[in-house]
């Protein structure tokens, strides 16, 4: 087990988070050692080449970059001072219904998803089987269960062999899951659960655009 470390908030029981992220990674460099191999070693960084060093993360699997301001001091929360940019995209989705497991699977098959447009209309976007574990899906079908009605939330039916399997479910969980592309059609391609979001509405949830990665970091 190895801890890299990549910023410095408090030393010697003094904050340091406004000095520029610069200066805390000096003193972190003072303090671990530059190249060392010990258990704990600074998280380096590489300036410049930002759409480089993103091509190079994506070929190696890596989930993606975080690109930070070095001038600038220490926010707690979301800031434009740091950037993650991703190599999969990722989306809020709030789901609309589910189907049955089949085979050897439990709780549930597949979950129906969609964002709302600006109609405030729940838009049917594709559906997502994979990325649950046995128990998150045995329990996030106990929670479906209580939601569970008779009408489709989406304002326009899914497709026909999707429908006929469906449970719809009252449109109050938002989740976020990760894929490669949006179709022509306006569905998700190869979509993976990555888990529930308590902290969104599901009626703030929009169809996101993507940044070009043609634009530097």
């Amino acid at each position: 087990m190895i801890y890299f470390v990549f910023d410095l908030l408090r030393l010697n029981g003094k904050s340091v988070t406004a000095e520029p992220l610069a200066a805390r990674k000096e003193r972190l460099r003072t303090l671990i050692g530059a190249g060392s191999k010990g258990i704990i070693r600074l998280s380096e960084h590489i300036e410049g080449n930002g759409a480089r060093v993103l091509e190079r993360a994506c070929r190696t699997g890596l989930e993606g970059i975080v690109s930070k301001r070095l001038d600038r001091p220490y926010y707690h929360g979301r800031n434009t001072d740091w950037v993650k940019t991703k190599c999969l995209l990722r989306q809020e989705m709030v789901i609309g219904g589910f189907t049955d497991p089949e085979g050897t699977r439990a709780g549930l098959g597949a979950l129906l998803l969609g964002y709302y447009n600006e109609d405030a209309q729940l838009v049917f976007a594709g559906k997502v089987g994979t990325g649950f574990t046995h128990q998150s899906a045995i329990d996030l079908r106990h929670t479906l269960n209580r939601l569970e009605r008779r009408a489709s939330p989406y304002a326009a039916p899914p497709p026909r062999p999707i429908a006929r399997r469906a449970h719809w479910v009252t449109p109050t969980l938002v989740c976020e899951v990760s894929f490669t592309e949006w179709t022509s059609d306006g569905m998700i391609r190869h979509p993976v659960f990555q888990g529930l979001r308590k902290d969104k509405s599901p009626h703030e949830v929009r169809r996101e655009v993507a940044a070009s990665r043609d634009k530097p970091l």
